[in-house]
């Protein structure tokens, strides 16, 4: 059986994050602004990815990110809300994973841009 069958074009989820003082780079790397660190940006798209498809995965089955290409595109400082959202669509799909689009979005702008999410499916009940 192929885990990913039920898992469609279309299928969405968001991750609503307040930029704290833990999730920026600033807090990573002494002398640097605080404000919303990449890692944790692709964390929260990665989060919201696999919430899009987790209730259609089989028992013992977790969504876990393959390929990211993303583009970073403004700062958010300490405070503001960014809502990561993943989005299944079309593409190449195989056996083993499926394509998909996410944004972040802070309260006045597009944060970023990952143009190419590539969830796969892993039995973590081994």
């Amino acid at each position: 059986m192929n885990p990913l069958e039920k898992v469609k074009t279309g299928m969405t989820a968001d991750k609503l994050v307040t930029v704290t003082r833990e999730m920026t780079v600033g807090h990573v790397v002494p002398g640097m602004p605080e404000v919303y660190g990449t890692p944790m940006m692709i964390l929260h798209m990665e989060m919201a990815a696999g919430s899009a498809v987790q209730p259609f995965l089989p028992a013992g089955h977790v969504s876990v990110g393959m390929m990211v290409n993303i583009r970073h595109r403004a700062a958010t400082p300490v405070g503001r809300a960014v809502r990561a959202t993943a989005r299944s669509r079309p593409g190449a799909f195989c056996s083993r994973s499926r394509h998909g689009a996410a944004t972040a979005r802070s309260a006045t702008a597009p944060t970023a841009v990952a143009s190419s999410m590539s969830p796969s499916s892993r039995d973590d009940s081994a």
